[in-house]
């Protein structure tokens, strides 16, 4: 291969099979199509699963396939301190509420808590957690607690300020896919490959099953979300059929069901201001659904699967983040395309936007993080006006 002036660039030969060879270009030249980041953090050697942003929105943490975390400065992007130990990747890490902690989950069944200092992270404590693959990190919304949840069909929660154990909770019969707390914190919930959506009492482990009655569900439930208001005991879930589910964790019946054939669920995120869900399909589909009806009101293309879809907390605006390396910006009432962010020349596995969400960043399968501006002044609607226009 040869670049623009002609002369032969880095290959690497990778072998396919015996006497079989194909020519590879390195990775560290290429370039993604587009890229509208403003700045970029390099640090990682592998894919980047994970990423959180801090409630200052001056530092992010990020977990890697090399078993590393890393903490690094949003406004520099210079790197502030490696978390090693790990043994396996790094598929959660993110701050605690009171924001002096990082708890990092890992492939390799452990916890770690971090305290947070000045310059550096020092390792605070390691606890053990399923006996097989951590499928999620969840943190408590108002205390330092965390809940992961294993392929081993079990949930482990920690309280973080001392490591110890909190309790464990069995009694699905599938892989946990999913979970978390409620938003008052006084249940958790998981979500399983059972087909059964669970509510647990974080002291005693009692559960409680929302019923599908006569209701079936086609497929294996692969991901969920839970209403983020607590007057809203909401949580919905997707199966890798095209299934959506809408269960009530006080009635602990299931309201709604929607179903998209062919079309796997690998992505779901209720708007805490507008009455909209989002659901994200593994053929690069965003499904815009009314969350008090179950009505599907409209939908978006975008080019492979999406990985997440995240709403924000203040303005009509959906972000979803695709394989394809672009994060797709929504209008949710009537569906579309606004805006795209591109920078990434691998997949999207991770994203968050800071707690004022002037900032989203991302983690890709290139191993590289990136931060976008979230100015949308020209192109969104601000919500006081949306609010205005919807209660004529």
């Amino acid at each position: 291969m040869e670049d623009e002036e002609g002369n032969p660039g880095e290959i690497e030969v990778v072998q396919l099979s015996e006497g079989e060879y194909i020519e590879e270009e390195d990775e560290e030249l290429k370039e993604p199509e587009a890229d509208h980041s403003k700045l970029k953090f390099g640090g990682h050697k592998d894919s980047v699963y994970c990423i959180n942003v801090n409630h200052s929105r001056s530092l992010a943490i990020s977990g890697d396939g090399d078993d590393k975390a890393i903490l690094w400065d949003v406004n520099t992007g210079n790197q502030i301190s490696l978390l090693e130990g790990h043994t396996d990747s790094v598929v959660g890490a993110q701050f605690t509420a009171d924001q002096n902690l990082i708890i990092t989950a890992s492939l390799d069944n452990t916890v770690k808590v971090w305290n947070l200092e000045e310059n550096s992270c020092s390792l605070r404590h390691t606890m053990e957690g399923p006996s097989d693959e951590i499928t999620f990190l969840s943190l408590h919304p108002k205390g330092n607690v965390a809940l992961v949840g294993g392929q081993d069909m079990t949930l482990w929660m920690f309280n973080c300020e001392n490591g110890e154990l909190m309790n464990a909770f069995s009694g699905h019969c599938g892989i946990i896919c999913q979970g978390g707390f409620v938003p008052s914190g006084k249940l958790a919930y998981s979500v399983s490959g059972d087909n059964t959506i669970r509510l647990w009492k974080p002291a005693s482990g009692e559960s409680k099953i929302i019923k599908a009655d006569k209701l079936e569900i086609q497929g294996e439930l692969n991901a969920a979300c839970c209403h983020p208001k607590e007057d809203q005991p909401i949580i919905i879930g997707g199966t890798q059929e095209g299934a959506i589910v809408f269960g009530n964790y006080k009635t602990f019946k299931y309201v709604h069901k929607l179903n998209i054939p062919n079309e796997s669920i690998e992505s779901v995120d209720i708007s805490p201001i507008t009455n909209f869900s989002a659901i994200g399909h593994s053929s690069g589909k965003i499904s815009i659904i009314d969350t008090t009806s179950g009505a599907l009101r409209n939908s978006t293309m975008m080019d492979d699967v999406i990985v997440k879809c995240q709403f924000s907390q203040k303005d009509p605006i959906m972000y979803a983040g695709c394989l394809d390396g672009s994060i797709g910006v929504i209008d949710p009432r009537k569906g579309g395309l606004a805006h795209r962010f591109q920078g990434h020349y691998k997949g999207i596995l991770d994203f968050c936007l800071s707690k004022d969400e002037s900032i989203l960043v991302s983690a890709g399968d290139d191993g590289k993080c990136l931060i976008f501006d979230t100015k949308f002044s020209q192109i969104i609607i601000p919500l006081q006006l949306y609010q205005q226009n919807t209660s004529k």
